[in-house]
């Protein structure tokens, strides 16, 4: 794919972005419907593209209680403005016990009104400038401070140098706006200034879309840049995989159809591909992901080399259990993954500590399609470590070129 140049062509920028702002010509809008009022407590969707209110009370009301039990109401004793909120803060922030002052701290966000927020920002500031960083307080805390007042918190930025050196904390405070005021939020980025800043913002704003009617989002999608398109389309399998888990998002990407033809647009195979490699290098989320792709073998995304690079992986953290897997991949017919490939790749990956439970699991399984070559692999691993238990595990091998290969591993 032939990307755009990482600054737009004003005029070309122009134009696209105007057509996308006019949602009557592709009828998509953020909020749904145009003719419903801005409405904070509507979200991102779920994977079916149908909007669905939060939990969550207005922002800065009181009084109602949600089902859940947790009322959005600002708690008794706690300061109501001013220093003596921004101390409190502090003090609440300075807890050691992490579950406490993110309970607390996240307890007081969520009933803010725009002054409160402020204050809140205050004191995380502060702790801030002394050194304590409190990192977990940053994506919370701007989406907030831009749902609750995003003409202040965003709308007065330009893109200047430092407006762009924050890009990522903008954004996630223009997520805030568009959740609350989508038409005040468009308006602001139609007024910027071409630039790797209004791209960023762009993109945070095709997400939050594309999120709320994934059937509307290709139309909406091709009217970006191609690398937009990509980087778009990657963070919205994100947060689809963050909000319905990575079985949902892969069928929901590669179920996404554009044009005449049907075919699923690029930005969306390249967001499912970016969610399987991102699996493949995680060593405790490897058996889960392991197991989505071996259910979703004919998808284009699930390669051989994937389905061996997240096995190997799992092997490295559940040995029986990423062998188990290899071996009903290795059943299913399908020819990424024929007999003995799988599971002799994964021996190769144990820790040579586990190699005596990897021994024990092909005992365990005589009629296994691939156990030559399972035998094979543990064979070659203890050579040099023990000769003799390799020699043996050889002789149990019936195809004679493996065997071979097993008893002479310089040929």
């Amino acid at each position: 794919m032939q990307k755009t140049p990482h600054s737009l062509r004003p005029v070309t920028a122009a134009i696209w972005f105007v057509t996308v702002l006019a949602a009557g010509y592709i009828g998509f809008q953020l909020r749904g419907n145009s003719s419903e009022p801005a409405d904070p407590k509507k979200v991102h969707a779920t994977a079916a593209g149908n909007v669905k209110p939060s939990s969550l009370a207005p922002v800065g009301s009181a009084g109602e209680k949600p089902e859940d039990g947790f009322s959005p109401t600002w708690p008794a004793g706690v300061p109501e403005s001013g220093l003596a909120l921004r101390d409190y803060v502090v003090a609440v922030l300075r807890n050691p016990d992490p579950v406490e002052r993110q309970f607390r701290y996240l307890m007081l966000l969520r009933a803010a009104t725009r002054e409160q927020a402020k204050a809140l920002y205050a004191g995380w500031d502060l702790l801030r400038k002394e050194g304590s960083e409190r990192h977990e307080c940053h994506v919370p805390m701007n989406f907030r401070n831009g749902q609750v007042d995003g003409p202040a918190t965003v709308g007065t930025r330009t893109g200047s140098t430092y407006d762009t050196s924050v890009a990522n904390a903008v954004a996630t405070q223009l997520e805030g706006w568009l959740s609350a005021d989508p038409e005040g939020a468009r308006t602001w980025i139609s007024g910027l200034q071409d630039g790797p800043f209004r791209e960023k913002m762009i993109s945070t704003y095709a997400v939050s879309a594309g999120l709320q009617n994934l059937s509307e989002a290709p139309a909406l999608i091709a009217q970006l840049p191609a690398d937009i398109q990509t980087a778009v389309g990657n963070r919205i399998a994100a947060r689809l995989r963050e909000n319905s888990g990575l079985a949902a998002a892969l069928d929901t990407l590669t179920t996404i159809k554009t044009g005449a033809d049907g075919q699923t647009p690029e930005w969306a195979v390249h967001g499912a591909e970016d969610l399987l490699e991102e699996g493949l290098r995680s060593r405790q989320r490897a058996g889960g992901v392991a197991a989505v792709m071996s259910e979703r073998l004919n998808l284009e995304v699930v390669t051989p080399e994937r389905l061996n690079a997240v096995g190997r992986n799992f092997a490295t953290e559940n040995p029986t259990g990423a062998l188990e897997w290899a071996a009903k991949v290795e059943q299913s017919g399908s020819d990424k993954a024929p007999p003995g490939s799988l599971t002799a790749s994964l021996v190769e990956a144990v820790f040579e500590d586990k190699l005596p439970a990897v021994e024990t699991w092909i005992e365990s399984n005589p009629d296994m399609p691939g156990k030559d070559s399972a035998l094979m692999a543990l064979s070659l691993r203890l050579s040099s470590t023990d000769p003799a238990k390799a020699a043996q595990l050889a002789s149990q091998i019936k195809d004679p070129t493996l065997r071979l290969r097993a008893t002479n591993p310089e040929n």
